[in-house]
């Protein structure tokens, strides 16, 4: 080449084709990259900017497929920007974002902010929502400035945007590993714990699709398993720290409610009301304390088994917290229930002969936490109940992970369907 073009130097701006393509267009149209870093060695910059009859620059052709990305790199030089024309720059923009050239699409935004914020295509679109169609594909692309740049630009897009499986931003987060990039402009907005706390189609949660093997670690098969093992632990733990705590706070907060209860019903089965007498709310009295104090007692044993039990590990968790979680929040239900009979009763047993209306208003009053507590705590115990069975009745459909039991079909699908 360098023969040619030393004997004849205009010979890098002459069209080639009947639509005005340069050597250099042709070069990047094919894909060819050597041949273009030695044509820009005996081109200027107003040589590389040369359009053909249809205003396309030789880094347009490079930039209409999405195998040339490193041809893009070269033609998108800062000298180059610089005296590129706005249309082009624009033009380039919308193409960098369409074909998944991630770097270079910012490395444009940085050039031109203002204008290409509001810029649309010829869709109409702007490079937002663009983007808030691929939300995969940008953060697989693993560049951290530009995730934080398209998902810091409008806090919306975090709580609308959802793909077939019914996962949102936060989950595809988790599953290509890019949680750093997109939490960090987030921590302090709200919908941050709503979006962590979701699930999918499949009923996967955040954690679920962080214990899933990373994508690109699975190829590196000449891993030993420990190292592997370490991998995968080290990334969930970091993962973990990001999520409410859940269920061991529920528990917690579960045991000290039995406690109390316990508590009131020993203190109340020494303190007999009325004397020894015989009425039948008498007996619904030591029926309804007694039942307080067992299932109460029972249910910090069974909240307390979460702690003490040696199977209270990631691992075990969906065999062996879930149903003890179930068993004990329903006994503290029952408990607070027979707790608030047995009180009833001993109104009815000291105002028996005297103001029964005392012992009316009481049985009313008592009516409405009787109602109220199963009713605020249904949904917590609709959601263990609906997570243990609907578990065993999909159970062919899991597959044993190191960190937690995760359901195939969510490895399946990654690809963009928005």
């Amino acid at each position: 080449m360098q023969p040619i073009v030393e004997k004849d130097p205009n010979s890098v701006r002459i069209p080639l084709t009947r639509l005005g393509d340069t050597a250099l267009h042709v070069a990047a149209n094919a894909g060819n990259r050597r041949f273009v870093e030695e044509l820009l060695m005996f081109m200027r910059p107003e040589d590389v900017l040369i359009p053909n009859i249809e205003g396309m620059l030789p880094v347009h052709l490079a930039a209409a497929l999405s195998l040339h990305p490193r041809i893009v790199r070269l033609l998108c030089s800062d000298d180059l920007l610089d005296k590129m024309d706005y249309k082009d720059i624009e033009k380039l923009f919308f193409m960098t974002i369409s074909n998944d050239i991630f770097d270079v699409a910012i490395k444009l935004f940085e050039k031109r902010p203002r204008e290409l914020t509001s810029a649309r295509d010829g869709q109409q679109l702007t490079s937002l929502q663009m983007l808030a169609r691929k939300p995969s594909k940008v953060l697989k692309s693993g560049n951290d400035d530009f995730v934080k740049w398209c998902f810091g630009e409008s806090s919306g897009i975090l709580m609308n945007l959802k793909d077939s499986n019914g996962r949102n931003l936060m989950h595809l987060a988790f599953l290509y590993r890019r949680i750093k990039s997109i939490t960090a402009d987030f921590k302090n907005f709200n919908f941050i714990r709503y979006l962590l706390i979701a699930v999918d189609n499949e009923g996967n949660n955040v954690l679920h699709l962080a214990a899933l093997l990373d994508p690109e670690f699975k190829s590196f098969s000449g891993l030993s398993a420990k190292f592997q093992m370490d991998k995968e632990l080290s990334w969930f733990k970091d993962a973990e720290r990001r999520v409410p705590p859940g269920l061991k706070r529920i528990a917690n907060s579960g045991m000290v409610v039995a406690t109390l209860v316990a508590t009131v019903a020993f203190a109340a089965a020494l303190t007999v009301p009325g004397g020894k007498g015989k009425s039948d709310w008498f007996v619904v009295y030591i029926i309804a304390n007694a039942i307080a104090l067992f299932s109460s007692s029972a249910s910090i044993l069974s909240f307390l088994s979460n702690f003490t039990s040696s199977r209270f590990a990631e691992s075990e968790l969906v065999i062996s917290l879930h149903p003890k979680l179930t068993f004990g929040h329903a006994l503290v239900i029952i408990s607070v229930a027979a707790m608030i009979v047995a009180f009833i009763a001993t109104s009815f047993l000291i105002f028996e002969d005297t103001s029964k209306w005392i012992s009316s208003l009481v049985t009313s009053m008592g009516v409405f936490p009787l109602l109220l507590f199963p009713l605020f705590q249904f949904s917590l115990f609709d959601d263990l109940i609906w997570s243990r069975w609907y578990r065993l009745k999909r159970e062919s459909m899991f597959a044993f992970h190191p960190l937690l039991f995760v359901r195939r079909k969510s490895s399946d699908s990654t690809d963009d369907d928005f």
